[in-house]
């Protein structure tokens, strides 16, 4: 059973509630911190991957190929040179990037969802002030 208070049977219920209010803003400012920093720890990882993937590329280039001998020409055009790995054909690089896209996308939206959040919260605390009536005593 829910009980209401009024404000004339609990004269503190206004300021407790504004405090809870203030209370709820201030860890919903937290949590959004807290997603986009998880956010940029997500994004360090795919980048430090990509660029390991990138490293390992670089490095299976650079590294001479060495070939055998061969008697003749026929028995080198029998011969097929192994595929290197490129980054454009890479499915997990590509995944690797897209990743990065949608972290960068996600981070975007919480940073809008807090600055929504910030200023609707301002402005419906400077409109309770405003029209809060004024005691007279």
């Amino acid at each position: 059973m829910w009980l209401i208070a009024s404000v004339k049977e609990y004269p503190e219920a206004k300021a407790e509630l504004e405090k809870l209010e203030e209370k709820v803003f201030n860890w919903t400012l937290k949590i959004h911190d807290v997603c986009v920093k998880i956010l940029d720890e997500e994004e360090i990882l795919a980048k430090t991957q990509i660029d390991g993937i990138l490293k390992q590329v670089q490095d299976e280039e650079e590294s001479g190929v060495f070939y055998d001998a061969f008697e003749d020409a026929e028995s080198l055009k029998e011969y097929d040179e192994p595929m290197t790995t490129t980054t454009a054909s890479n499915p997990h690089l590509q995944h690797l990037k897209s990743q990065i896209n949608r972290i960068q996308q996600k981070k975007a939206s919480f940073r809008n969802k807090k600055a929504s959040f910030f200023l609707l919260f301002t402005a419906k605390s400077k409109l309770v002030k405003f029209i809060s009536p004024v005691r007279m005593t």
